[in-house]
């Protein structure tokens, strides 16, 4: 799953995935073992997540939502976790909880941020 969304986010941005993973600093000989379905490492995970602005959970194929360049808020806050960039968001109301939990948010750095959003969607789906 992860090379389709891999190959998929490259022809979004008019990129080839060898010159891409390469950029990042890993060895293209990897992404031929990804086509044969290759488990991806943790690093390169987040590095391509950070690199397209996407989820982990995204890149493995576990989270549909595609959300890229999108700037989001803190007062561009859902009820749910269903995000998408080509809808106009309505700010909700927030209590204070909420509001430490944006700021808190607002300092982590982008591996942070997707590993605690993984964790929030896993925690929102097993407790449905």
């Amino acid at each position: 799953m992860f090379y389709t969304q891999l190959k998929s986010l490259c022809e979004r941005e008019g990129v080839k995935p060898t010159p891409l993973i390469r950029s990042l600093g890993f060895s293209a000989g990897n992404i031929k073992r990804w086509e044969n379905g290759a488990t991806v490492n943790s690093d390169i995970l987040i590095a391509v997540a950070e690199h397209f602005k996407v989820s982990v959970d995204y890149l493995l194929g576990r989270d549909e939502k595609y959300i890229g360049n999108a700037n989001v808020s803190t007062g561009d806050i859902k009820d749910n976790h269903d995000v998408n960039i080509n809808s106009t968001v309505q700010p909700c109301s927030v209590g204070e909880l909420e509001r430490e939990v944006c700021r808190i948010l607002s300092e982590l750095d982008t591996r942070r941020k997707t590993e605690l959003m993984s964790m929030i969607y896993k925690f929102v789906d097993e407790n449905k």
